[in-house]
């Protein structure tokens, strides 16, 4: 499989997340954030762009989150 082949079937078995899954899975992890300050982290480029609109909603893949989240905890302990 190339790169293209392996990003697209991720995509097809990874699960969708919304914002309001986002949030919630930031909350189990002890991370309170605001809905206005997760757009903010949307526009300010912190937090990844969305993989797809479903129904003109945004969608994120749930590796591509639980991968940013694995980030910030790596970067905290720097």
């Amino acid at each position: 499989m190339t790169i293209i082949e392996i990003s697209i079937f991720n995509i097809m078995t990874d699960k969708l997340m919304s914002i309001t899954d986002i949030l919630n899975m930031l909350k189990k992890a002890n991370v309170k954030v605001s809905r206005q300050t997760f757009y903010r982290w949307l526009k300010s480029g912190y937090f990844p762009v969305q993989t797809l609109y479903v129904g003109g909603q945004r969608r994120w893949s749930e590796s591509t989150v639980k991968a940013w989240l694995n980030k910030c905890v790596e970067d905290a302990k720097k």
